[in-house]
């Protein structure tokens, strides 16, 4: 699976260097193309200025960004899901054991991780005594892939013998865990597909949008619409928490600026607009939401109603035999919604840093959804309407149960 993402990075990194934008030597795009690999586990990468003229240091900062391409991150996720199932079955044993067993395939995985990771460090002379280092975080590098492997791969091994689980509390919490994971992957989709409803009824700011990215050449067109595909999932979760009623945010050590809350409109005139950067004429900070949004804009109210109520129907279907039962398991799931809600809120997110000489951070700031914050209201969103589309799914089930029995009797 590592050398499924290091290709995909090799992809990036090619297409980088077509568009111009690219280290020129082959050696030097091979490396871009493992430092890739750090950003689809969020793991932060680091440039640093050192000026050093006759061996003797006297400039040394750096700047460190670190976010995560979601869609690989998830497809990470679905390997390691795959790869823990798949070893937990043949080591057998109990539900616990299973999932366990999964989670052995993180120590290899983050260590293939880190070492793909720092093998992309490249060194760039700019004078005659001065070096530009660009790495990867070493810490981040090994401990966030360890992280989501120990996660996804002792999922599938508690997923692996599925026989095991349907005793009378295997199931409900089989059926529990799968209803809010099918809430949160409802909630993606369906931001999404509200994203582009409003598209279709902003023709202008679509055209701008376009517009916008169309201007650079025709390679670097394709590079941005490229990873702007492949930051849909990040996207999805940036429309997701507002839409719960929560804000994206911009966050400094002294200051917190909000760009787009539920009832507010965002204004976005460029791309930068999200981290608060003058306008082109130099104008006040952009992007900060502002005024009541216009009555289209509540297209994105239906999203947490439906995904939570739905997630949850399909959740309790065939778990619930009466409506409390399916109450049950409803909430059940919407606490695991809230809990792969606040995840996805800080893997949305962008980081930077400015690093000093000795190697401490001099400022910082992230941009993005608030995790605390979006994972309480996706509990509140997810317990609420999961009980609810969980007391109609067991509802069905009684109602169909005394069909049989009538049925049965005449």
């Amino acid at each position: 699976m590592l050398l499924l993402l290091a290709a995909a990075g090799q992809v990036l990194a090619i297409a980088l260097r077509a568009a111009g934008l690219g280290p020129r030597s082959a050696g030097d795009v091979f490396k871009v193309g493992l430092l890739y690999v750090s950003w689809f586990h969020h793991a932060a990468v680091r440039t640093t200025l050192e000026l050093a003229p006759g061996g003797i240091t006297v400039l040394r900062g750096g700047v460190e960004a670190g976010l995560a391409f979601l869609a690989f991150t998830g497809l990470a996720a679905v390997m390691l899901f795959r790869a823990g199932r798949a070893f937990a079955s043949n080591r057998g044993g109990s539900p616990s054991a299973r999932a366990l067993g999964g989670a052995m395939v993180a120590p290899a995985y983050a260590a293939g991780a880190f070492l793909v990771s720092v093998a992309g460090t490249m060194r760039f002379p700019t004078t005659s005594f001065g070096v530009v280092t660009v790495r990867p975080d070493r810490a981040q590098a090994f401990l966030f892939p360890l992280v989501l492997a120990a996660a996804a791969g002792g999922a599938g091994g508690l997923f692996s013998d599925r026989s095991a689980l349907h005793g009378p509390a295997g199931r409900p919490l089989l059926r529990a865990l799968a209803g809010g994971f099918r809430m949160f992957v409802l909630a993606l989709a369906l931001s999404f597909v509200a994203l582009l409803a409003l598209a279709a009824l902003e023709p202008g700011s679509t055209r701008a949008y376009f517009d916008e990215v169309s201007k650079p050449a025709g390679a670097q067109t394709a590079l941005i619409l490229g990873h702007h595909v492949l930051l849909l999932p990040n996207q999805s979760m940036w429309v997701l928490v507002p839409a719960m009623g929560g804000c994206d945010e911009v966050r400094t050590p002294d200051r917190i600026t909000r760009v787009a809350c539920f009832g507010r409109a965002p204004r976005f005139t460029s791309a930068l607009a999200a981290i608060g950067v003058t306008g082109p004429q130099g104008g006040p900070p952009i992007g900060r939401g502002g005024g009541r949004p216009p009555f289209r804009y509540l297209i994105f109210v239906l999203v947490p109603p439906l995904a939570t109520f739905l997630g949850a129907r399909a959740g309790a279907r065939g778990a619930a035999r009466s409506p409390a039962e399916g109450a049950a398991v409803g909430a059940a799931g919407g606490v695991v919604f809230a809990l792969l809600v606040a995840m996805g809120s800080w893997a949305s997110g962008a980081t930077g840093t400015l690093v000093t000489g000795s190697g401490q951070a001099a400022g910082r700031f992230s941009a993005g959804p608030n995790p605390l914050v979006g994972g309480l209201l996706a509990l509140a969103w997810g317990v609420v309407l999961g009980a609810a589309g969980g007391w109609f799914e067991g509802g069905r089930a009684l109602a169909r149960c005394v069909e049989e029995q009538q049925a049965q009797q005449v």
